[in-house]
């Protein structure tokens, strides 16, 4: 608003929150010196002293509420944000990023301080950054973006871990994006990491939520394939997948299978089958 855009400098209005502790405030492990009202310095303070990192435990208050403050003056991203920053002697490096992009909370500020800091000083987004920007698109449903910054981050051969893969897999099934899922799923292969048993229930629940049951048993047979075991959860998505599209042969038969194994149906498993026996017209079969 028109308020925000009259400030001063994003700068000064950084000095505003951190002024009532000192002249020079101390960010985790840098310092910033606050003299001049028209820029920000952030210097390099690591030592070679192995009690560098009990001073910066010390620091950990005026650390946190610092680091909130430059994220309070970043909020809302304008052009005026970015040439502030622009005209800052900041020195960005991985731990600064890092600090920050932990205390961003909306999306699209995150977005486009990400995209900005690319390249600023020589700065190159590693693995944290990476990952705690796909955390932030997952919140506002954005797959696009997320598969560009995982395919981005395997170019740059930066090794995401698999929780992140999943992470992702799971917001898929959350919001019933099951092609989106299957990209991920192959994604995972392509960054040479083996899906583990999270990885197939995140993918079979998406399938599921979008009534690809077909795929699901496709799906299910590659879990075996690969050595792993079909648990009570995985059968519901099989069993109810197939009764409530109406092709109660097949649900039947894995229904079989599942009580062979030793689990035991959950109402779920009845209702659906309620559903699947009113959808081909066996009405006198619901009622019983």
């Amino acid at each position: 608003d028109s308020s925000h855009e009259d400030r001063k400098t994003l700068i000064g209005q950084y000095e505003l929150e951190t002024r009532s502790n000192s002249d020079t405030v101390t960010m985790g492990s840098y310092t910033c010196d606050s003299i001049s009202p028209s820029k920000l310095v952030i210097e390099n303070s690591y030592t070679d002293d192995e009690d560098a990192d009990d001073d910066c435990a010390a620091s950990n208050n005026a650390s946190f509420w610092n680091y909130i403050g430059l994220v309070r003056c970043m909020t809302p991203w304008t052009p005026t944000t970015a040439m502030a920053l622009s005209h800052a002697n900041v020195k960005w490096d991985g731990h600064l990023v890092s600090e920050l992009m932990k205390r961003i909370s909306r999306p699209d500020v995150g977005w486009k301080f990400f995209s900005w800091v690319e390249g600023k000083n020589g700065f190159s987004h590693d693995e944290f950054t990476y990952s705690r920007m796909i955390q932030l698109l997952l919140t506002d449903s954005d797959f696009e973006r997320t598969k560009k910054l995982l395919v981005e981050a395997q170019s740059k051969k930066l090794d995401l871990s698999l929780h992140t893969y999943n992470h992702v897999l799971k917001f898929c099934g959350l919001k019933r994006a099951a092609n989106v899922a299957l990209d991920m799923f192959e994604l995972v292969k392509k960054a040479g990491l083996k899906p583990d048993v999270e990885s197939y229930k995140h993918l079979l629940y998406a399938l599921h939520r979008s009534g690809r049951y077909w795929r699901v048993a496709t799906v299910c047979s590659e879990m075996e394939k690969m050595g792993f075991t079909l648990d009570a959860s995985i059968y519901s998505f099989l069993v109810c997948g197939f009764a409530e599209a109406g092709k109660v042969k097949f649900a039947k038969a894995f229904y079989k299978r599942m009580r062979t194994q030793g689990f035991e149906p959950s109402e779920h498993f009845y209702e659906a089958f309620i559903v699947g026996f009113f959808r081909i017209g066996r009405l006198h079969k619901a009622e019983e």
